[in-house]
């Protein structure tokens, strides 16, 4: 079944109406949400509006939250799958605010383990609306 890109923005959770559970600490919610399928970008967003994270926090935050990232930098890689690794890593440096060693290094993981499936991923095949 094919779904238009607004049918599929509706089926998906907004980080708005996913709050962290009573007492639930950053990490503690970001794991939660992370084991749950969610990518960095989605779980950043959450963690800035229920608990007023700053931006500037989370580059070194989500080093630990490796499945997250992984799943970002799948999203970036399907968004331009023709970049080229020096490209890809600037990519990935400017969007997640961090240094281009520390991307490279990502970069260098994500081509070691390769795509992460994340919520609201689509198959390689689908056809764009």
């Amino acid at each position: 079944m094919n779904y238009s890109n607004k049918e599929r923005a509706m089926k998906l959770p907004d980080y708005k109406e996913l709050p962290p559970h009573a007492g639930e600490r950053a990490t503690e919610y970001c794991a939660r949400l992370e084991l749950n399928g969610f990518e960095e970008m989605f779980i950043r967003k959450a963690l800035r509006y229920h608990l007023g994270m700053q931006v500037e926090e989370f580059g070194a935050f989500f080093n630990g939250f490796e499945q997250a990232r992984l799943r970002h930098l799948t999203m970036l890689s399907r968004m331009s799958p023709n970049r080229t690794e020096y490209s890809f890593t600037k990519k990935v440096s400017k969007n997640l605010g961090i240094s281009e060693q520390l991307a490279s290094q990502w970069v260098a993981r994500f081509e070691e383990v390769g795509e992460v499936e994340y919520i609201g991923m689509k198959a390689p095949t689908s056809s764009p609306d």
